[in-house]
Parts: structure tokens; C-alpha cells; sequence
């Protein structure tokens, strides 16, 4: 008997529906276990045996006048389709004038034909006499001047890297340019700022809002999350290693833009309050969630 009194499956028992069923495959004979409702679908043992078992199958059908001809068929009719459908369309006199309006002056030297001689003569003349400056001198084939100077990179120039800092630096300070670069990389929640934000939200319903998305920036910092209510509040997750914690990492060097003192003097100009919650405090939940309260509630 395999069901108890109240009709249950006893301990043990494996019901038939979920019963391993032997079968082989039917390129290597190799035995397989398989559920009942996958009995017939499984042939092979994994896919390697598929796609030879494949490939033999085709070489075989296509040896087959009667199969090669039935493919040629099919593709011979969907080209057929596809002229006639273009031809259909070429018909219609709105299309055909779109077409031509749009298609640039045709130039036959451009397809392996001969230049005009007059053409030629008109292009020398309006190039007659000038000179690339030296940012455009490697166009004609000569070496550029920072080549010349011994640099084997444009950016190892002291002035060049310099001027391309200094523009990266003020476009960074830019909100919209953050948020484009952040947009474009993708950036989203990982899992430690998905656990914190449910806790946010379930904590403290409609107070706190993400941001780390690129939504809020001030001089270049995106905070994580900021206060709902019109309050200058602001919340950060560090990382352990990335902003080196004075408990798990206090020998890691952290870059300048990470460091908790700096991220809370440029909030500070702007009247802002900082919160910083480490990564290890996610660990204590009841400790943290009092200290997000009295933080909000301050």
C-alpha cells in the first residue's frame, strides 16, 4: 500500500507520473533516465549527438535528386516573392519619386569607370596651393608633428593629456553628462542597493527614492537614494573594498571621488545631509533599520 489512511503517498514513495523512465539514445546507445512527459522527446543523450545525428541525416537527404529538388523549390519560389513584391511596389508612382529624390546625383568614375578629364582638372585647381596645418598634415601621408616629437600616442603629450583632463573634469561636473554615461553603461541596482531599497521602502513607505540610476547628480556625485519628501537628505551604500572600510579594508587606497569626506563636503555646499551605510551593516537588520529611522525622522 503506498497511501496512508487520509490518501497521501507515503515516505519514500515516488508517485508514476514522476518516475525515471530507461531509454537510448539513438545515436551512441547510450542509456538515458527520463521523466514520462519527456519520453518522446528525448532522443539523444546530449548535443553532440544531436548534431552529428543531424548531419548524417542531411548528408543522406540531400544525396536524394527528389529532397534537392523540393529545396531549390522552396528558395526559387520565396525569391520570386520577393522581386515580385519589389516590382509591385516600383509601380507606385509616390514610392518610385521618394526613391529618386532621395538617391544623390550619380557619379559613374565612383564604379570602377574613368574620371573626366575636366573633372579632374577643376578638383586639382580648387586644391591647388594649400596646405594641411600640422593637427592635418598625416592626411597627405606625412608623419604627424607629435611622431616627430618622439610620442607614440597623441594623449602622452604633457599639453594634450592635460587640455583632455581638464575637459574631462568639466564635462563630469555636467548632471546631463552623467547621466548619458551612465545610461549608456547600463547602470543599474546591484544586489546589496536591491536589498536596501526593500527595506526603504518597506520601513519607510514613500520617503526614500532611487536614484543611483544617474537621476540625481550634483558636481559630478550621484548619490543612491534621496529623500521624497523635499528634505535635504541623501543616503549612500559603500562598498567594503571599493571605499575601503576602516574595519574589513583600512590599507586599500580609494580614489578621491569614493571617499566618504569628500562626497559629504560638495553635499554639504549645496545643504545636503549624508548618509553612509556600509556594506557589512546589511548583516545586523535591526540596528540598521534604527539607524535609518532616526536618520529620516531627525
Amino acid at each position: 500500500m503506498t497511501r496512508d489512511s487520509s490518501g497521501r503517498f507515503l515516505r519514500g514513495h515516488t508517485p508514476p507520473n514522476k518516475r525515471s523512465i530507461l531509454t537510448y539514445c539513438l545515436y551512441c546507445g547510450r542509456p538515458i533516465l527520463v521523466s514520462p512527459s519527456r519520453l518522446g522527446r528525448t532522443k539523444y543523450c546530449s548535443r553532440e549527438c544531436y548534431k552529428k545525428a543531424f548531419s548524417e541525416k542531411m548528408k543522406t537527404s540531400w544525396s536524394n535528386p527528389d529532397f534537392r529538388a523540393r529545396i531549390t523549390q522552396a528558395i526559387n519560389g520565396a525569391k520570386n516573392k520577393i522581386s515580385e513584391a519589389s516590382r509591385k511596389r516600383w509601380q507606385d508612382p509616390i514610392f518610385r519619386e521618394k526613391i529618386l529624390k532621395n538617391r544623390k546625383s550619380p557619379r559613374p568614375w565612383l564604379k570602377g569607370k574613368h574620371m573626366p578629364e575636366e573633372i579632374k582638372v577643376k578638383l586639382s585647381q580648387a586644391n591647388k596651393e594649400k596646405h594641411f596645418s600640422p593637427k592635418t598634415e598625416f592626411k597627405k601621408g606625412h608623419e604627424p608633428w607629435w611622431k616627430k616629437l618622439g610620442f607614440k600616442n597623441l594623449l602622452c603629450v604633457p599639453q594634450v593629456n592635460a587640455k583632455h583632463r581638464e575637459n574631462l573634469r568639466r564635462r563630469w561636473k555636467d548632471p546631463q553628462y552623467v547621466a548619458r554615461q551612465m545610461k549608456a553603461h547600463g547602470v543599474k541596482p546591484n544586489k546589496k542597493e536591491r536589498a536596501l531599497d526593500s527595506m526603504l521602502q518597506r520601513e519607510f513607505p514613500n520617503e526614500w527614492k532611487y536614484v543611483g540610476d544617474g537621476a540625481f547628480i550634483i558636481e559630478g556625485l550621484c548619490p543612491d537614494w534621496v529623500n521624497a519628501n523635499g528634505k535635504k537628505k541623501v543616503i549612500d551604500l559603500f562598498g567594503c573594498f571599493y571605499h575601503g572600510c576602516p574595519i574589513h579594508y583600512p590599507q586599500v587606497k580609494v580614489k578621491e571621488r569614493f571617499r566618504e569626506d569628500v562626497r559629504r563636503a560638495v553635499l554639504q555646499k549645496y545643504g545636503y545631509n549624508l548618509l553612509v551605510v556600509w556594506e557589512h551593516e546589511l548583516e545586523n537588520e535591526c540596528a540598521l533599520i534604527d539607524k535609518l529611522r532616526e536618520f529620516t525622522y531627525a
